[in-house]
């Protein structure tokens, strides 16, 4: 598309042949060849999940009722971060004409929280947390 949107990133381009689809972002530097081999190796143990670096947590905070995003490293993991992120290219699909209208919307509009929207999609088809 010719449009400026976060969510182009998962867009399913016909000219995308094969199975496995890596996210990167332009600006990351510190993954090496051997990080990015092994993150491929475990995506085709795993084609149904989503795996990447780094990881995330969200948790429920039970004093506000509302979900906790929490952005720093931690020894928990319930996202992975869409910067680094292998996918199956049929998430590709589903998150460009399966995903409701309102969350491909506000992730454009706000250009943020394409990680969260993403891990939510593929953790909500396959029912498994990403890796």
């Amino acid at each position: 598309t010719t449009e400026n949107k976060l969510g182009n990133r998962f867009y399913p381009h016909a000219a995308i042949e094969t199975d496995s689809i890596l996210n990167i972002d332009d600006d990351l530097f510190m993954l090496t060849g051997d990080e990015l081999e092994f993150g491929y190796q475990v995506w085709r143990e795993f084609p149904e999940r989503l795996v990447g670096y780094p990881g995330r947590v969200h948790t429920w905070d039970k004093r506000t009722k509302l979900w906790k995003y929490e952005p720093e490293w931690t020894n928990e993991v319930s996202m992975v971060l869409s910067g680094a992120a292998f996918h199956h290219k049929y998430y590709s699909h589903a998150y460009t004409y399966m995903m409701p209208a309102a969350v491909r919307q506000w992730v454009d509009d706000h250009m943020n929280c394409e990680d969260i929207a993403i891990n939510f999609l593929v953790s909500s088809y396959s029912r498994q947390p990403p890796i």
